[in-house]
């Protein structure tokens, strides 16, 4: 069973708002609360320039 419908076809970002979706999925349907979602924000190669 596929969860996440990504394709080389869609953009970065429409991938990772599926890959999104699916992950969603799978925290909610977890019976026994094994799962958890967590969420790390990590800087861009053009932030990481400006910062510098």
């Amino acid at each position: 069973m596929r969860i996440a419908e990504t394709s080389s076809q869609f953009t970065d970002n429409e991938n990772a708002y599926e890959i999104e979706k699916a992950i969603d999925k799978i925290v909610a349907a977890d019976p026994i609360n094994i799962y958890k979602k967590l969420k790390i924000t990590v800087p861009d190669e053009d932030t990481l320039g400006q910062t510098a």
